[in-house]
């Protein structure tokens, strides 16, 4: 039998001559591939025919290359456990003569380009750093295990070959033996964090030409290379992987500081990591961790197979653990009726081989308007959701039906609220509703108070319209087409909100003379609709539609015109190209707090109709506001950023982050800005798990401790 440790210094050997080895485990067997030199070189140590055959990419086949310690799901950790258990007394406690050793595959120069930034970032700070492109000139296993032990913290710049290296896994892993801190790193420029943390495991084939032994091509092969990396290498993950983003350079470096210090305050006092067969949630792998947060898609048309993939994609996501509560959203496209159907998905997440059991409560909505999960946007149909396991924590869930009126909705919450059995009120809810917003939020705020700590919005347009909630316990499920359902939370994380908004003042730089200069008018006469809408009939005495239009410029004004020509003669106004006018140029209402947002979402002769939620009154000014691509992706960039600076949060503490962004990103962002606003909220959230809903009106604060709708607002929810 060959030994792990046997395998890994002939690993060390074969890069010691320069080679690129790559070793591969699956079913017992062991192949090494790569190109490699002639190994009758000088110095070269003498090596079994067995190794000599795996070195030229030959599999290790039969009794003799069978290792029992490879692990169970293919990648080489218990071969890297046990080859680099080395002495450990060698380690200094107390007098480190490095700050920082950097960890890096060299087989992309992107990789070592970001090496050695992060050399650089962090000397530039006053910390002494190893690099062993400065540091060594013989590169050999007892002075890196030697440099490793003299490091306070390991810095690893992740790829997608960090683990392809013996020396990256045996660095890594001296550390964790030695109790270092370990701090991942990736480019979120040229990777992303899926390809990065390898959760599926695929067939790659070596070419014949790769493979050479004293200049002769060895049989090519197929082999599969492990995948799970997280579960593979749970103590590189134990920490949230900062993303360097070359846009946000200034705030990647603080974020790289701001991670190693407080690794360095942590010294040799952490508790010393399980090295083998463990599991990661994003950073959440070490079991004293109280709340995890998973994020899981799926865009299968099937409603059956998309919520199983999904669920199953959450359950690794989860390492296996079982959620408290999930939230369920089933998203469409504007305009295009929804594949997915909300009673059928319900039923599928309660049955198959990763159902949810009934201790976990679940609340659903379809929407519209599309989803981000992790950093990906995804603009059409999919299943997505969002799990939390907090043992520690209590979560409820309700749906209320608010057009039976906001003390039905006061009921409803009120009676989930006393379920939890917690004194006081949540310390956050997620609210997601399909109209009649006002009377739902005054419900609810009369149930948990005026200051409850509110986070959501309208899953607006969704087609069908769905908001439903599955209580467990043997409970029934709850369904509906309008109204609200909620999320209310006792997390065991500490939470922290925050709510801006996407819009500013009408630009007056040169470029623009098409727009008229800004004024303001006064509201003089409004109802409000079946829908709970406001409908504004006059400003200053005028008819509404007559004053805002002249408040536009002439080319988002003029195809708005045949609405208040004839209404009658055209479709609904939402769904037309025209609408976009409306989007882009949203009215604002100045109050004691702050400005708070209103949007157009109908015309019909002279009346103007607001999109449901927010309460305006007669006598309230009106003032125009103007939103552009730029602006919405700044601004939603900004929410998180708010968020994060509110607590004084560090990146690497956020377990996960919800966010509930303005459908005006959509229209004006689509794919392509889409992705890039979910690149850099990703960015801004260290790259923690990030469920992201798009819709309108959207709630949160802005304005003082009470909660509010307003429209062209971007939320962020963090869980520390």
């Amino acid at each position: 039998m060959v030994s792990p440790q046997f395998v890994a210094e002939t690993l060390v050997a074969l890069e010691r001559l320069g080679a690129q080895p790559t070793l591969n485990i699956f079913d017992g067997t062991i192949s090494l591939a790569g190109r490699l030199p002639p190994l009758a070189a000088a110095g070269a140590p003498r090596l079994e025919a067995a190794a000599l055959a795996g070195a030229a990419g030959v599999a290790l086949r039969g009794r003799s290359a069978t290792i029992d310690e490879a692990s169970e799901d293919g990648s080489t950790a218990a071969l890297g456990s046990r080859a680099s258990e080395l002495d450990d007394s060698v380690a200094l406690a107390d007098d480190a003569v490095y700050d920082v050793f950097v960890s890096h595959c060299k087989r992309l120069d992107a990789s070592e380009d970001r090496a050695v930034w992060v050399a650089d970032v962090c000397e530039g700070a006053g910390l002494k750093v190893f690099f062993d492109r400065s540091d060594l000139t013989d590169i050999s296993a007892e002075v890196l295990e030697r440099s490793v032990k003299q490091s306070r913290v390991l810095v690893t710049v992740l790829d997608p070959y960090t683990f392809e290296s013996v020396w990256c896994v045996r660095e890594n892993r001296w550390a964790a033996a030695a109790g270092r801190p370990i701090v991942p790193i990736y480019d979120g420029d040229r990777h992303r964090w899926d390809t990065i943390k390898k959760s599926d495991t695929r067939l790659d084939r070596v070419p014949s030409t790769d493979c050479r032994l004293d200049g002769v091509d060895a049989p090519a092969l197929t082999v599969p290379r492990p995948r799970r990396w997280c579960g593979g290498h749970p103590h590189v993950f134990a920490k949230q992987a900062i993303n360097y983003n070359k846009d946000y350079r200034a705030e990647s470096k603080l974020r790289l500081l701001d991670s190693v210090r407080r690794a360095l305050s942590e010294g040799r006092s952490i508790e010393r990591p399980q090295i083998a067969h463990a599991t990661s949630s994003h950073g959440l792998a070490n079991a004293a961790a109280s709340v995890r947060i998973g994020v899981a898609k799926s865009t299968k048309p099937d409603t059956a197979e998309a919520t199983e993939a999904a669920l199953r994609q959450l359950a690794s996501k989860l390492g296996g653990a079982t959620p408290d509560v999930v939230l369920v959203v089933l998203c469409g496209a504007v305009g295009e009726p929804s594949p997915y159907d909300l009673d059928a998905c319900l039923a599928r997440l309660r049955v198959g081989e990763h159902a949810l059991p009934a201790s976990t409560k679940v609340v659903a909505a379809t929407s519209a308007w599309g989803i981000v999960v992790e950093s990906q946007w995804v603009g059409g149909h999919a299943i997505a959701l969002m799990g939390i396991c907090d043992p520690e924590g209590s979560y409820e869930v309700c749906y209320a039906d608010a057009s039976q009126g906001s003390e039905v909705v006061r009921e409803r919450v009120a009676a989930a609220a006393a379920r939890a059995g917690r004194d006081g009120p949540p310390n956050v809810s997620i609210v997601l509703t399909n109209g009649h917003e006002t009377t739902s939020l005054r419900g609810i705020q009369a149930a948990l108070g005026e200051e409850a700590h509110l986070v959501g919005g309208s899953a607006s347009y969704a087609n069908p319209p769905g908001l439903a909630v599955s209580p467990g316990g043997g409970r029934p499920d709850e369904t509906g087409t309008s109204g609200a359902v909620m999320l209310l939370c006792w997390p065991t994380a500490t939470v922290a909100s925050a709510f801006v908004s996407g819009a500013g003042d009408p630009p007056t730089e040169q470029g623009r003379p098409e727009r008229p200069p800004a004024t303001e008018g006064k509201i003089t006469d409004l109802y409000t609709s079946e829908r709970g809408g406001v409908v504004v009939k006059t400003i200053d005495g005028r008819p509404a539609s007559e004053t805002w239009l002249s408040w536009i410029p002439e080319k988002d004004a003029a195809p708005l015109q045949p609405w208040v020509d004839d209404p009658d003669g055209q479709d609904p106004l939402s769904g037309a190209p025209a609408w976009v006018g409306c989007a882009m140029n949203p009215m604002g209402i100045q109050r004691a707090d702050g400005v708070v947002m209103v949007c157009v979402v109908d015309i019909r002769g002279g009346e103007i109709e607001f999109l449901q939620g927010v309460e305006v009154s007669v006598g309230e000014r009106l003032f125009p506001q103007y939103v552009d691509k730029a602006t919405i992706c700044g601004k939603t960039h900004e929410a998180a950023k708010k968020c994060v600076a509110k607590q004084e949060l560090s990146t690497s503490d956020i377990r996960g982050a919800f966010t509930f962004s303005c459908g005006i990103n959509a229209i004006l962002g689509e794919a392509d800005g889409m992705q890039d606003v979910s690149d850099k909220m990703a960015c801004a959230l260290g790259s923690a798990p990030l469920f992201g809903m798009i819709g309108g009106p959207e709630l949160g604060h802005a304005y003082g401790d009470k909660a509010s709708f307003a429209c062209v607002m971007y939320s962020c929810l963090v869980f520390q």
